[in-house]
């Protein structure tokens, strides 16, 4: 049997269980729940193979659908409120999350350490601003200045990186 079989099979009897357990009353669950639910597991399992095997993506995706499926079923079950207009700052500290996990997984891939600090800086300054912290306008008036600057930075610790010896 192949791997991706197995997989539908397990999701298969996890979802008929999760079904089940709906159906006896035990827990009240929504589509949305186990939608999400099964996002987050899926960002559990990409998570775990991208520390068992770096550079393939993993550790940045399976972060990212963890954390949105995870704020999502918690949301749906009423332990969190998420309001809308912190959703695109979430998003992007999600993302620097993400890419600061990606460098935690690869650490030879060392130039992706400073796009984690610039998402999880840009991500800070959407909250700060979003929370009336820091005036919108700040916030707004520096991107032109910062973007240029972190992506010439970015890209000479890409070529940095290339030309390193291993």
């Amino acid at each position: 049997m192949s791997r991706g079989m197995k997989y539908v099979g397990v999701l298969l009897v996890v979802l008929g269980a999760v079904l089940l357990v709906k159906r006896m009353g035990l827990v009240e669950l929504s589509g949305g729940m186990v939608f999400w639910g099964a996002v987050a597991t899926v960002g559990g399992v990409k998570l775990y193979r991208g520390f068992t095997r770096p550079g393939t993506g993993g550790a940045f995706w399976g972060t990212m659908f963890l954390g949105v499926g995870l704020a999502k079923v918690l949301a749906d079950a009423g332990v969190v409120s998420i309001d809308h207009d912190l959703a695109l700052p979430l998003l992007v500290l999600l993302a620097g999350a993400g890419t600061l996990v990606a460098f935690v997984a690869s650490p030879r891939e060392w130039h992706v350490a400073l796009l984690a600090v610039a998402l999880l800086g840009l991500g800070s300054a959407l909250t700060l601003s979003e929370y009336g912290i820091a005036p919108a306008r700040d916030v707004l008036n520096s991107l032109p200045v910062w973007a240029p600057v972190t992506l010439i930075a970015f890209r000479a610790a890409l070529l940095l990186n290339r030309r390193a010896p291993s």
